[in-house]
């Protein structure tokens, strides 16, 4: 049996986009809805279901 063929990494070199298209002000503001969203609808009924019960 031959030796397997054992290949350097060499990266390629080709221009990437940044992971993170959006800007800081529109990160803040999606971030800043979802927040208050889960606590509206999860985070509250629980409240209100743990301050019933007790």
């Amino acid at each position: 049996m031959a030796d397997p063929e054992i290949k350097s990494y060499e990266p390629h070199h080709e221009s990437r986009s940044a992971a993170v298209t959006e800007s800081r002000p529109v990160r803040i503001t999606l971030t800043t809805v979802t927040l208050i969203f889960l606590g509206i609808f999860l985070l509250l009924p629980l409240i209100i279901v743990f301050k019933e019960a007790f």
